[in-house]
């Protein structure tokens, strides 16, 4: 073998070992989390506050315990998954079909883009959550809510990334 390909051979288990050393750190971390979780909620014997020992066992058996056509979903599990399933994917896609049309058009027309400008980077400040309260007046608990809240969470990236949007201090 040539010195090039010793080498080449040396980087690659230089790499691999420094991320399976990364990895197993992060399994350690993780393990010692939910070990420190379980002794602690053991130590306070609170209702409230349950150990992992508790919550795995119900979680499996409210959402994994069903038959094998279904996936092994619950009717529970199937009934509330998949309609939150459906709410994002329709959020993201009006999110991305108005940020994308808003993006282009305020990319276009310069003087949209001057008006806009502090109104956009205004709002994409704002966290969605903290609105959470507004939409539930606006709309009432419901999907209209829901899909406002995730539209407004998704719309301002989508927006500032579209094909044509610059502000207008970059030209």
């Amino acid at each position: 073998m040539t010195a090039v390909a010793i080498g080449a051979r040396r980087r690659v288990r230089t790499v691999l070992s420094s991320r399976l050393t990364l990895l197993v750190a992060r399994l350690v971390v993780i393990a010692a989390v939910v070990a420190a979780w379980q002794l602690g909620t053991q130590a306070a014997d609170s209702p409230f506050f349950l150990p992992p020992s508790q919550i795995v066992p119900a979680m499996y058996h409210q959402w994994f315990s069903g038959p094998a056509s279904h996936l092994w979903l619950t009717p529970d599990a199937t009934a509330n998954l998949l309609p939150s399933i459906g709410r994002m994917l329709a959020g993201w896609a009006i999110a991305a079909v108005a940020g994308i049309a808003i993006g282009v058009a305020i990319g276009r027309l310069p003087l949209l883009a001057d008006l806009t400008e502090p109104v956009v980077h205004f709002a994409r400040a704002v966290p969605p959550p903290a609105l959470v309260p507004v939409f539930l007046l606006v709309f009432n608990i419901g999907t209209g809510m829901e899909l406002a809240a995730i539209i407004f969470g998704v719309i301002w990236p989508v927006l500032v990334n579209a094909p044509s949007f610059e502000p207008p201090l970059a030209r």
